[in-house]
């Protein structure tokens, strides 16, 4: 169980802010942004983070910035930076 805020990654809040208030499944907005199914699946399962274009077309899809989705993948990375820094 996760107890650090740092912890939490960006596809873990699209999935909890994003695809499930809405119903959507990963395969639904991969079609609708269009994107591979495995892109999508990856970020949600932390296991690769949002690039540009992907933050473009997640804040074009749920009217947000791409700044959102790229401030919340630098924030992700800089604390797990820090983590690993800090003993």
């Amino acid at each position: 169980m996760r107890t650090r805020l740092e912890e939490i990654h960006p596809g873990e809040i699209l999935l909890a802010e994003f695809l499930q208030p809405l119903g959507l499944t990963i395969s639904q907005l991969a079609q609708e942004i269009e994107v591979g199914q495995e892109v999508l699946a990856t970020v949600v399962d932390r296991r690769e983070a949002i690039t540009a274009d992907l933050a473009q077309r997640l804040g074009k899809r749920f009217k947000v910035s791409a700044q959102f989705w790229l401030n919340l993948q630098a924030e992700y990375d800089k604390r797990m930076l820090l983590g690993h820094l800090l003993p």
